[in-house]
Formats: structure tokens, C-alpha cells, sequence
């Protein structure tokens, strides 16, 4: 499965959960880091909870051509191998 698919379906697991967002854009799929052993701890923290927050540098964001980031914006966090748990 790759990331726009698991994402898809993270997203559509969590709705079933939490209706207010059933209308909701499914948000991007990211992973954490630039290679798997980061991207897989990162992801194994955010599903127990651990990491609830994280930042990207204004620099990447203005290079990559993306939006500053705001409190509130959801995204879904997958492993390296695009594997998530909702």
C-alpha cells in the first residue's frame, strides 16, 4: 500500500470515530525524518501518545513552497514503509 492509500484509509478509520470531520479534506500523509530508522520511531511515538506536536523549519517550508503550519492543522503520520495505526 502506498502513503496516499494508507492515508486514505487512516483517514477513513478515524472518521468512523470521530464524525464531525466526515466532511472534512483528508489531510497529507507524512512520515517523520529523512530515513527509516527516524521515520519509524517518530510514528511508533506518535501512536503511544508520546509525540503529540513537531515543527518543520520555516526555511524547508518557503523552499518546498508550503504554508506555514498552524496549531490545529491535522496530518497523518505513517513509517517509513507508509504503515499507520489509527
Amino acid at each position: 500500500m502506498n502513503a496516499e492509500e494508507s492515508g486514505k484509509k487512516l483517514w477513513n478509520d478515524f472518521v468512523k470515530t470521530n464524525a464531525k470531520y466526515a466532511d472534512a479534506p483528508i489531510p497529507e500523509t507524512i512520515y517523520f525524518g529523512d530515513h527509516k530508522t527516524d521515520a519509524d520511531e517518530c510514528a511508533e511515538l506518535v501512536a503511544k501518545g508520546t509525540k503529540q506536536a513537531t515543527s518543520t523549519s520555516l526555511w524547508w517550508l518557503e523552499k518546498n513552497g508550503q504554508n506555514l503550519r498552524k496549531f490545529g492543522d491535522f496530518y497523518i503520520i505513517t513509517n517509513w514503509a507508509a504503515e499507520g495505526t489509527a
